[in-house]
């Protein structure tokens, strides 16, 4: 609801016709308080008005800026549950490949300095390497202003351990491998596992945060 000058004008020409109208006599106490005080009174009902005006002309102002807010939120819980799901995954698939790897390092003789992974033990590696890894972790990254500073140390050490495991599961496919590449891989691996694990607990809290704050927004 607007109120223009014209409407302060009224208001006032009407508390001024209210109170002169409180007797006949000149002597009436609210007549002089009225004339006493008019001009302050004038001052009041002008910022009155001038104040309804500014809420009612800055109403749908603040209604797209809520709105704007909302959804900024929504979109970034939307992304920080897809990553959140995406690390849990990978952390699980990286556990479990590094044990296997480590079960491998475990079992190599001292004589042999640079033994090769089996070719056969190597194609079995290889086909869950991708388990390991997630297109989220890029998209994240690509994001990385929507996520607390917390996160970015993770999520940079995800990324780059994605694109090594990526690598190493399309390197000398059906060949066997050296030892560096399974040291590669038993390294990337052990990062995703921990790093996944650290993500998983920052967004856990981020996305608890950020529900409250759009259910309230919301209510």
């Amino acid at each position: 609801m607007a109120i223009d000058a014209a409407t302060s004008q009224g208001l006032y020409d009407a508390m001024k016709g209210f109170i002169t109208a409180g007797g006949n006599s000149p002597h009436s106490p609210l007549y002089e308080f009225g004339k006493d005080y008019q001009t302050l009174l004038a001052a009041l009902v002008a910022f009155g008005a001038a104040t309804l005006a500014y809420f009612g002309a800055t109403a749908g102002v603040r209604e797209s800026r809520r709105q704007g807010r909302l959804q900024t939120s929504t979109s970034r819980l939307g992304l920080f549950v897809r990553v959140r799901a995406a690390a849990n995954s990978a952390r699980s698939a990286a556990e479990y490949l590094k044990m296997q790897v480590d079960a491998w390092f475990a079992q190599l003789p001292t004589s042999i300095k640079s033994p090769d992974v089996p070719a056969e033990t190597w194609m079995g590696w290889q086909a869950n390497f991708g388990l390991a890894t997630a297109a989220e972790f890029d998209e994240a990254w690509k994001s990385v202003e929507a996520f607390p500073l917390t996160a970015v140390n993770s999520l940079r050490s995800l990324t780059v351990c994605s694109q090594q495991l990526g690598m190493l599961a399309t390197s000398g496919v059906g060949k066997p491998a050296d030892i560096a590449q399974a040291s590669i891989a038993r390294n990337a691996l052990g990062q995703v596992a921990t790093q996944a694990g650290n993500l998983v607990k920052i967004l856990d809290l981020e996305i608890e945060q950020l529900g409250k704050a759009i259910a309230k927004s919301s209510a």
